[in-house]
């Protein structure tokens, strides 16, 4: 049995969200260590992130959002060239 191309971008993306959370989780003790160091907001911005990846989309940030420090431990990463395809700059 063949995988239809759908089926093979959806396995695609799941891999990739799930490399996206072990570089995060390699990347710190845990996820309460990347809070305290960044912010709350910032953790769910890299759960809205993986989200993001998942499903082939983007999430938005501000230069005055505080989800900025996402960039940050984005840049960070193993494959942050990916990550930040996903991410999106508003002015």
């Amino acid at each position: 049995m063949s995988l239809t191309t759908e089926q093979v971008k959806i396995l695609e993306q799941t891999r990739l969200a799930q490399l996206f959370w072990s570089e995060l989780s390699d990347s710190s003790d845990s996820l309460g260590a990347i809070a305290e160091q960044h912010g709350v907001r910032t953790l769910a911005y890299l759960f809205y992130l993986q989200n993001a990846i998942l499903d082939d989309g983007f999430i938005e940030l501000t230069k005055d959002d505080p989800g900025t420090p996402v960039l940050a431990v984005v840049h960070e990463l193993p494959s942050a060239n990916l990550w930040a395809k996903h991410i999106r700059s508003i002015d």
